[in-house]
């Protein structure tokens, strides 16, 4: 007796183009890591394999978002579709093009890069979230949150129609790198008392820049009047030393 077995494979749901991803984790990443001009200078924070799953050439458009769970809208996807591909070896520029099975891996030194040009600007990240821009430029890092690198694979098509989409996923900590040593510990609810006139400060860091401020408290004031900007600028006096 001859026994036939006949499989069936839904095919029909398997998007033509998919996408995987890998990551790596990180406490503490600097914005300078991320010089478009210098992409060999980056840590690798992810690296995306592109998999044509049909049997016939597809092209494919790439798009990249970037938010975090403060700042939601640090560069949405349609601000981050890739508009020329020679640069990531395709043979036409309108499209990563694909032959059938063919897979590809990018890292975000090959999409973070001056020469890949996108539908927005890789500038708007800080000049459209300017509050994020403040803190960067203001502390040197990126501000301790989870961040997320969003990929798109879409319909060339169609725009609008994303056939796979995949997330890597940062939280960055930022450990303290500087550590007061005198006089005292780090600023508390009770400071020590300092006598001298001439008071002698010192720290140790890692770091190769940061902030240092010295301000003038008055009796009865608590560690938010102080670190409140309004106040800061209209009634205390401060020494900043970069």
């Amino acid at each position: 007796m001859l026994t036939v077995v006949v499989l069936f494979f839904n095919v029909a749901n398997t998007a033509p183009i998919s996408l995987e991803i890998l990551q790596n984790s990180y406490d503490i990443i600097y914005p300078s890591c991320f010089d478009k001009n210098n992409p060999q200078s980056q840590p690798i924070v992810f690296v995306l394999t592109i998999t044509n799953n049909d049997t016939v050439p597809r092209g494919c458009k790439l798009a990249m978002g970037f938010s975090s769970n403060n700042f939601p809208d640090l560069l949405p996807r349609d601000d981050g579709i890739i508009e020329d591909y020679i640069p990531l070896g395709s043979s036409v520029p309108d499209s990563l093009l694909l032959t059938p099975n063919q897979i590809i891996t990018l890292t975000n030194r090959d999409i973070l890069n001056s020469e890949i040009s996108i539908t927005g600007d890789w500038d708007n990240i800080l000049s459209n979230n300017p509050e994020f821009e403040d803190i960067i430029m203001g502390d040197g890092f990126l501000p301790a949150d989870t961040y997320t690198f969003s990929l798109y694979a879409i319909n060339p098509d169609n725009p609008n129609e994303n056939w796979d989409v995949i997330e890597a996923v940062i939280t960055i900590t930022n450990p303290s790198s500087v550590e007061l040593i005198y006089p005292g510990d780090s600023f508390s609810e009770n400071p020590p008392e300092i006598s001298v006139n001439l008071p002698i400060f010192a720290w140790f860091s890692t770091a190769t820049k940061f902030t240092f401020q010295l301000f003038e408290v008055e009796e009865n004031e608590t560690i938010e009047d102080i670190i409140n900007e309004e106040l800061i600028s209209n009634k205390h006096k401060f020494l900043r030393i970069f």
